[in-house]
């Protein structure tokens, strides 16, 4: 495994396949699992805000994406759990918080079961729930036709912005997209998220959950997360973000930085012992 540091600059840690860019050296950690559209770079206007003297950000790729595009193997929520895991084990965290955005919020949900004791807490960005996707029958088609054609892509991030992003706003993510993944891992990564259910497993952990939409998101609604996560974990927070859609890291990248930087340092005053871990 390779994981890739970076501040201003990018060098290899370890010789291998990368996994994880960093960035920062602060003593809260914070590994971030992207959502199905793109790699990690999707979070580039995000990763300027970041204060690196407080913060290490660790932003994964899925097999199948950026850095991994090439690499075959299992397009599952499961493995991609693993692979968190596994950036952890390398960089010796023996605890971190976890940002998933879209699919990634299931896979953060993924280890809220298999290794609740590791992680600090838990940012779920227009998450998919535990309990999967439950596409209807039209958006199942449109994710569907959208791995191999690029104007059913570009018209479901526009969909999921709400419509009001101006074409080459829309452009920039669908070529960002286009560059960034392999239509195998999306078929497959696609069959796992809309499928998977282990919402039985995940019930009201002790685990700080903080859950953040966009009220123009089309296909993460606030009935939906009342049907599922804020059922599931009562005591989660929930921020809305005002005219934004599915991508805030692209949207409103200020916004988005101020909430979870706010909710990491209040999780760090709260338990200022954890922020210095080892495995």
């Amino acid at each position: 495994m390779n994981i890739v540091s970076s501040n201003r600059e990018s060098k290899p840690l370890v010789v291998g396949i990368t996994l994880a860019r960093l960035v920062g050296t602060g003593a809260i950690r914070i590994i971030v699992s992207h959502g199905w559209i793109a790699d990690h770079t999707l979070f580039d206007p995000f990763i300027g805000l970041i204060d690196g003297e407080r913060f290490t950000y660790a932003f994964l790729d899925c097999r199948g994406y950026g850095s991994r595009r090439s690499e075959a193997g299992s397009y599952t929520m499961e493995g991609v759990a693993g692979d968190v895991r596994a950036v952890a084990d390398q960089l010796g965290w023996g605890c971190f918080h976890v940002v998933g955005h879209s699919m990634g919020g299931m896979v953060a949900q993924r280890l809220m079961i298999d290794v609740p004791d590791r992680l600090q807490s838990v940012i779920l960005l227009a998450p998919v729930p535990a309990s999967g996707a439950q596409l209807d029958a039209a958006r199942r088609a449109m994710l569907q036709r959208a791995v191999a054609e690029p104007e059913v892509r570009r018209a479901l991030i526009t969909a999921n912005t709400g419509g009001i992003r101006p074409p080459d706003w829309i452009d920039a993510i669908l070529q960002l997209s286009l560059g960034s993944t392999n239509s195998d891992a999306l078929a497959g990564y696609l069959e796992s998220w809309s499928i998977t259910d282990f919402s039985a497993e995940v019930r009201d952990a002790a685990i700080p959950v903080q859950l953040i939409i966009g009220d123009l998101d089309a296909g993460v609604s606030l009935s939906r997360m009342q049907e599922t996560i804020l059922r599931w974990h009562p005591r989660a927070s929930l921020h809305g973000l005002p005219g934004i859609g599915h991508y805030p890291m692209r949207e409103d990248p200020s916004a988005l930085y101020a909430l979870i930087e706010g909710h990491l340092l209040r999780c760090a005053a709260s338990a200022p012992d954890q922020n210095q871990s080892t495995p």
